[in-house]
């Protein structure tokens, strides 16, 4: 069963600067052009960060030949905090209960429709389907467009993503909990989305070294083409680990 991350776990948390400064050696190296041919591709941010924290994994993608590589422009990720719109106007895929009193427990999921908007737009202007990256938060993100724009997404590829529970089994818990945020009606909410899968390939890098969101939280079997890669790294150097760019980069071949 998942459950929140430990402090010891936090504490682990630690070792970010590490891979941030593993990352920008890494960042000198030549890579070899391998992603000439991977289609379009979407970076998502995690909570509390905006495309600046995406740098350098997009210039490492962008170095390895990929024609196409942009930020997600929408700010700061806010887990849609800052997406002022009642439970009405969330999309029906979401089956919010409309009876219950609303604190803002369907903000990720306005976060979700928003981002579809700008996905299947950025699909249609390109003419191609697009690939997905997200780190924490962003890769639950992009899993959501995907399952409902598989038209318009080749692939999903994520890391340190809570993937059950929503904030439930992190260590942003707290945070939405001070909120008056119901956490069991969003985790509730989180799993009726399984009831329409995924359908395009998703690739899912998790480490048990993670300190934000639980290990058990970033596993799921429920997406026909899922492959989980587990790695050892903390979920705030995630996105500066070298190992990750280079499975995220083998991914999108």
């Amino acid at each position: 069963m998942p459950k929140s991350p430990s402090r010891l776990a936090l504490l682990g948390e630690l070792r970010a600067p590490l891979e941030f400064s593993c990352g920008m050696i890494h960042a000198l190296r030549k890579p070899k052009k391998s992603l000439v041919a991977a289609p379009p591709i979407i970076v998502f941010p995690g909570f509390g960060f905006g495309d600046d924290s995406t740098h350098k994994l997009r210039t490492y993608l962008q170095r390895c030949g990929a024609p196409n590589v942009q930020g997600w422009k929408q700010g700061k990720n806010l887990a849609g905090l800052d997406i002022k719109v009642g439970p009405e106007a969330i999309s029906k895929g979401w089956n919010i209960d409309l009876e219950r009193p609303y604190n803002g427990e369907g903000g990720v999921a306005a976060l979700c429709d928003k981002l579809a908007v700008h996905v299947r737009n950025e699909s249609e202007r390109l003419n191609k389907k697009v690939a997905l990256v997200g780190w924490s938060l962003g890769g639950y993100v992009a899993r959501e467009v995907a399952r409902d724009l598989p038209e318009c997404v080749d692939r999903v590829i994520t890391f340190g993503t809570p993937v059950l529970g929503g904030p439930k089994y992190t260590a942003a818990a707290s945070k939405f909990s001070a909120r008056g945020m119901d956490l069991d009606w969003i985790e509730q909410s989180v799993l009726e989305r399984y009831k329409k899968p995924i359908v395009v390939p998703v690739t899912a890098i998790v480490s048990k070294n993670d300190g934000i969101v639980d290990y058990s939280a970033s596993v799921e079997s429920r997406s026909p083409q899922i492959e989980v890669i587990e790695i050892s790294a903390s979920h705030l150097g995630m996105g500066f680990n070298p190992t990750v760019w280079k499975h995220v980069a083998e991914s999108l071949r």
